[in-house]
């Protein structure tokens, strides 16, 4: 369990990459048994490793058997206004269940449960379609802040992930009265305006100052013409047929300096023709 949060001065990503590293180190390991890599250390040259994964097997069936047969019902009591409102509650869970897949859902985070010893869901109100929304987070991404006297009430929790890329990373910090999103280490707010302190190091902003866009767009145009001119010095070295005149343009290198493929060369290859003096 993290130790008891408070916002430090560095962005709250960066402070995560210093938490629960025996947490995260269990889960890996874990993993790792699971998915079959159960063999210490690395194998010796000529080392046959067979490894028959019943761990893999044995979670898989009895996660199945725990979820077999599930179904969702509430008691509404002896009289008949509690059974109505019974009713209308287990339509509405049947609802969501069905809307979030809970029944994939369940399978999916028992599996992880079982594997890592921890597994968690997020459950949200979406209010654009009027539903509760379920999902399970990867659970080696989730961090949680407790009363120091009573673990069973959360003070903070965070959520860390990534949105496809490996360099796409968002956390979120939620607690009963606030919420905080960072993309990266960069806090995201609402109307926020992001400074760049002086004493920080914006090349970008330098290289785009005293025309410094003129400057890029000049670089690229004198590329494209050096690349332009070569492409036609390159032509004009090829072999030209017989009775062409025209003079191929000589290009001061190496090659030439040896008398190969020069127009102006005293003894022009036969496939070449060099203009009259």
């Amino acid at each position: 369990m993290p130790p008891a949060f408070a916002l430090p001065e560095s962005p709250l990503p960066l402070q995560l990459q210093h938490l629960d590293h025996d947490r995260l180190s269990r889960y890996r390991e874990n993993l790792a048994f699971y998915e079959g890599r159960q063999w210490p250390g690395r194998a010796r040259r000529g080392e046959r490793r067979l490894t028959f994964n019943y761990a893999k097997a044995f979670v898989d069936k009895v996660t199945s058997y725990l979820l077999n047969g599930s179904s969702i019902q509430v008691e509404g009591g002896e009289t008949p206004e509690g059974r109505a409102l019974a009713a209308s509650a287990e339509r509405a869970l049947r609802e969501a269940a069905a809307l979030n897949g809970l029944a994939q859902l369940d399978y999916e985070t028992e599996l992880d449960c079982a594997v890592l010893g921890d597994a968690c869901y997020k459950v949200t109100w979406d209010p654009e379609s009027g539903s509760v929304r379920v999902t399970a987070p990867d659970v080696q991404g989730i961090f949680a802040w407790r009363e120091p006297d009573d673990p069973a009430r959360l003070t903070a929790v965070t959520a860390q992930y990534r949105l496809g890329s490996p360099d796409s990373l968002v956390t979120e910090h939620w607690t009963a009265a606030t919420f905080d999103l960072w993309r990266g280490d960069i806090a995201v707010e609402p109307g926020a305006v992001w400074e760049v302190p002086e004493s920080a190091r914006a090349y970008l902003l330098d290289l785009l100052q005293g025309g410094g866009v003129a400057l890029h767009r000049d670089y690229i145009d004198l590329v494209y013409r050096a690349m332009h001119d070569l492409g036609e010095s390159e032509d004009g070295l090829r072999p030209q047929p017989p009775g062409d005149s025209r003079v191929s343009r000589s290009i001061p290198n190496s090659t030439q300096s040896r008398g190969k493929f020069s127009a102006s060369s005293a003894s022009a290859p036969p496939s070449m023709s060099a203009a009259p003096p």
